[in-house]
């Protein structure tokens, strides 16, 4: 009889990763792929491998699915905000998500940190090295901001702090004051480093900022594709890809130590380059290929 309850006991105990995505669509679905494939071919616990994914255009979260799992990977804002208000009582990792939305689901309860998260946001200081690299002769760097990446202020004044480039911060409180505070500072800068704002830098103004920093002969460094795409001179970012490879590892990391603490929340670890060669030469900057660029931000070996 003891036998028999212990082996219930071990059977019903909460084990494996839930994986929850707002969307089955894109950038999720290729995060969500990646993540269970590095996991089913890990090092680490084999229970790590056990995923669990749940898509939220296809089916509720319920606390039930928390109480089977032992650790939560949140992937995208909605998934963030729909795990945080079933209050998990379990480690949770959220990834894909701004910093600024990170911000919002409340700190972590308990003495050691059961959240944490990879921020889709690229730090300032790799925005910074980039332009360094392709511009060496830019010397005012410009920061436009909004009311939510105000809140970054902190690593601005380190950014200010480490380089021998001025650092040039407008501010944009509401949305009728964008067009002044953009042109003001973009006349005073050598090069623009776009941040992610929901007001300042959303979907509708990017191309007119593209656009009016290009009428002023100064570049903008992004933090996405996109940018580069749509005329921006160069970029970092981080593939989903590259943030399922760092939130896999965490996730071995904990499932081999489940006592230890879930690390600080931050920017990704692992990110590429892309650059506009075109735009570039028209604005006399460097002539570099990507892999250089990328293995110069990442302290690798340069290609020959």
């Amino acid at each position: 009889m003891l036998l028999l309850l212990l082996t219930c006991q071990q059977h019903t105990q909460a084990s494996g990763i839930l994986a929850v995505s707002g969307t089955s669509a894109g950038l999720y679905t290729r995060f969500m792929e990646s993540f269970v494939a590095r996991l089913a071919t890990g090092d680490a616990d084999p229970g790590a491998a056990d995923v669990t994914t749940v898509y939220l255009d296809r089916h509720d979260l319920t606390q039930a699915d928390l109480a089977a799992s032992s650790l939560v990977v949140a992937v995208g804002s909605q998934a963030a905000r729909t795990v945080s208000s079933l209050k998990p009582e379990i480690p949770v990792l959220y990834t894909l998500i701004p910093e600024s939305v990170y911000r919002t689901l409340g700190p972590a309860t308990g003495s050691c940190a059961m959240q944490s998260a990879i921020f889709i946001d690229q730090p300032l200081a790799r925005q910074a090295a980039l332009a360094q690299a392709l511009f060496p002769a830019a010397v005012n760097y410009g920061v436009l901001l909004g009311p939510t990446s105000s809140q970054r202020q902190a690593e601005i004044d380190e950014l200010k702090n480490t380089t021998d480039r001025q650092l040039v911060v407008s501010a944009a409180g509401h949305e009728a004051n964008i067009a002044r505070a953009t042109n003001g500072l973009l006349n005073r800068i050598d090069l623009l480093l776009a941040v992610n704002d929901p007001l300042v830098l959303n979907r509708e103004n990017a191309k007119w900022l593209l656009y009016s920093a290009y009428q002023h002969r100064l570049p903008v460094i992004g933090f996405s594709r996109a940018y580069v795409n749509a005329g921006a001179a160069g970029a970092v970012f981080s593939e989903p890809e590259q943030m399922a490879r760092q939130a896999a590892e965490i996730v071995q990391r904990q499932t081999a130590r489940p006592a230890s603490c879930l690390p600080a929340a931050g920017f990704p670890v692992y990110f590429s380059v892309a650059i506009n060669q075109s735009v570039c030469n028209s604005l006399g900057g460097a002539s570099c290929d990507e892999n250089t660029l990328d293995a110069l931000l990442n302290g690798k070996e340069i290609p020959e």
